[in-house]
């Protein structure tokens, strides 16, 4: 039916050109659908790469520094290096 419309109006040495233009805007509605469908996907995935970004922060902040690192720091560690510094010194007097 359309295309005897476009027939009757425009003549038979019309239809290929109007069917290439046609064709030209089909595929530039669907390339930017496309587009912009892997504008939605990239926005998502950098979404989620963030939300895990931050997720991994939480947890770092909630982390307790003292209870990872162990027996390494003490109560007594300042008089650990002090002593150390000491024997140094003792060891190796300046001449």
């Amino acid at each position: 039916m359309i295309f005897l419309v476009v027939l009757l109006l425009f003549g038979p040495q019309s239809i290929p050109t109007i069917a290439q233009t046609l064709g030209r805007a089909f595929r530039q509605v669907k390339d930017a659908a496309g587009e912009i469908q892997r504008e939605i996907r990239d926005s998502a995935d950098k979404n989620d790469t963030i939300r895990e970004l931050q997720k991994e922060i939480e947890s770092l902040k909630q982390m307790d520094v003292t209870k990872d690192i162990g027996s390494t720091i003490t109560q007594d560690f300042p008089q650990d290096i002090a002593k150390d510094i000491s024997k140094e010194i003792d060891d190796n007097p300046i001449k």
